[in-house]
């Protein structure tokens, strides 16, 4: 709902919250051929990740860890010092993640890992790409639940990959904020619109209304009962051979598809439709027992909504801010401004760019929010 009180559209709600659902990976073979005794699902600390790292890139020579961003910011390691990239709630204030104490920490420690070659040196370039995770060129990256299984098949005989949870500063820390945009929010992906001169709006409530039933949400999710799926002795929907191990070769997202409504139709979801029977347990289990063991949501940044005054004028002053933010992340961690002598100076021109303004435009839409 909008702060004027309007229900803008359709939008997929979910059945409940999906488990964080991407995540720190390590190979786990390797880590165990490297003789150093480290078990990745027990990594907890930084220093303890850092054990790990100098143990692979002793045993294999490479700088261990992937990074995605050519930035170098990843939010599964920084949220540990308690910060992210954008705004976050804490106790009710709209704070900005990268203009805070927990951003210096974040960007010196990979400063630290950088120099002691165990992350990608060649991140702002990108010259590197993911598949070298599975020729044991890079050993630690983020990985989704969901490509375990596959990913093991990629690499061969002998493959093993372990979730390793976001890391914090001293055993028994907990992050109090996503960093893959899974929160207690039950709102998914996908949304539609009835324009205003449509002859038919009844009927379109009715058939939009009808995905968010029990009855609709199997339909819209599971596809055909008996054809895609089957209800177990329990009552829950579980896929059907068709969709897992296609007889015409097709992947289980082109199989389903045949069934189910599109993905980005707006539904009552069920998250649950990613297990297959033939899933690992490791690989069905890893999001609730090893990323989101040290988790409690409590300051991620709820949705809220904007004028659209302010939103210009908040667009104008943060994809500057955005920018600067950027391109300084990763100058400090390769060394090109030195975090101690121009850290000031990077604080200082973030606010000249008009973080203060965004930071009015962010807090006033959180008091709206939290007022609804």
């Amino acid at each position: 709902m909008t702060d004027a009180g309007n229900v803008p559209y359709f939008r997929t709600i979910s059945l409940e919250r999906e488990p964080t659902w991407t995540g720190l990976t390590v190979r786990q073979d390797l880590l165990d051929e490297s003789g150093s005794g480290i078990d990745g699902t027990e990594v907890e600390t930084y220093d303890e990740f850092h054990d790990m790292l100098v143990a692979l890139k002793d045993y294999s020579g490479k700088e261990p860890m992937f990074l995605t961003s050519t930035a170098g910011i990843v939010e599964v390691i920084s949220v540990g010092f308690g910060v992210i990239e954008g705004y976050m709630n804490i106790d009710g204030t709209a704070v900005y993640g990268p203009a805070q104490e927990g951003w210096k920490e974040y960007v010196t420690l990979m400063n630290q890992w950088y120099n002691e070659g165990l992350i990608d040196k060649d991140f702002v370039g990108h010259a590197k790409i993911e598949n070298m995770f599975y020729d044991g060129s890079f050993t630690v990256m983020r990985n989704s639940w969901t490509s375990f299984d596959y990913s093991e098949t990629l690499i061969g005989e002998g493959a093993n990959i372990v979730g390793v949870q976001a890391p914090v500063k001293n055993k028994g820390d907990i992050r109090t904020m996503a960093y893959n945009s899974v929160s207690e929010t039950v709102l998914g992906g996908g949304n539609a619109t009835i324009t205003y001169n449509s002859e038919d709006v009844i009927p379109l409530i009715k058939w939009m209304d009808y995905f968010y039933s029990t009855d609709g949400s199997l339909k819209a999710c599971w596809g055909q009962e008996g054809i895609s799926y089957e209800l177990d002795s329990e009552g829950n929907p579980q896929w059907k051979d068709i969709i897992y191990n296609n007889p015409d070769g097709l992947s289980m997202g082109n199989a389903s598809a045949l069934y189910r409504v599109g993905p980005i139709h707006p539904k009552l979801y069920d998250w649950k439709t990613n297990i297959t029977p033939v899933m690992s347990e490791k690989s069905k289990n890893v999001g609730k027992e090893i990323w989101d063991r040290n988790y409690e949501e409590s300051q991620t940044f709820p949705a809220v909504s904007v004028s659209a005054e302010e939103s210009t004028e908040y667009s104008a002053n943060m994809n500057d801010i955005k920018t600067y933010v950027e391109e300084c992340t990763a100058k400090f961690i390769v060394g090109q401004m030195d975090i101690e002598a121009q850290w000031d100076e990077y604080i200082q021109t973030i606010e000249n760019l008009g973080l203060g303004r965004c930071d009015e435009i962010q807090q006033a839409a959180l008091e709206r929010f939290e007022q609804r």
